[in-house]
């Protein structure tokens, strides 16, 4: 199996726990955020400093966890279904997942765009699935490709605007999240 094709192979399984991960970031982000902003004794906006470093610290631990996964997928995938493309993708997820951790703040910027781009990738694979059920004539196609739009679109938008007010960014993107865990999981259940 070529590198591409392993790379972008997606199980039901994962879809839907990549969904519903997404989802409850989702949640959490817009539940939080909606708080007024409190100030301390310098000024300082604490409930938004508050969710860019949880943000950020939950996107590394994800990113450790996937790396880990990534590299023992690649000792216990049969030979023919191996690529080094696995290890070196666990090696840096990783290695971003531990950056985000031990630098929250500072990877603040970062950890939006990695997942602004992370769901408009996830657009991308929505948009290539409904072509997919089309061409094998399945129903429900035209509604995932619009769905893939607005995946797309979502995620386009916190890769553009990362440092826009906190406030804004924080709905567009906890919009993002959930709308993509929605799609992810009517991906996996279709799969």
């Amino acid at each position: 199996m070529s590198d591409v094709k392993s790379f972008m192979r997606r199980s039901k399984a994962s879809a839907i726990v990549f969904g519903i991960i997404m989802l409850l970031l989702g949640l959490w982000v817009l539940i939080f955020a909606g708080t007024p902003p409190q100030s301390d004794a310098e000024g300082i906006l604490l409930n938004q400093l508050d969710n860019a470093v949880f943000l950020s610290t939950l996107t590394g631990w994800g990113l450790m966890i996937a790396g880990c996964i990534t590299c023992v997928g690649y000792g216990v995938a049969a030979k023919e279904n191996r690529s080094i493309t696995d290890i070196i993708l666990g090696v840096i997820l990783v290695l971003l997942g531990l950056l985000a951790i031990c630098f929250p703040l500072k990877s603040w910027g970062f950890v939006v765009i990695f997942l602004g781009a992370l769901v408009f990738l996830s657009g991308c694979a929505d948009i290539a699935e409904a072509i997919s059920f089309k061409k094998e004539g399945q129903n429900g196609w035209l509604l995932f490709l619009i769905f893939g739009i607005i995946t797309l679109l979502f995620g386009l938008a916190s890769i553009i605007t990362p440092w826009w007010f906190t406030e804004v960014l924080i709905f567009v993107l906890g919009f993002a999240l959930i709308f993509d865990g929605v799609t992810e999981i009517i991906a996996g259940v279709r799969m």
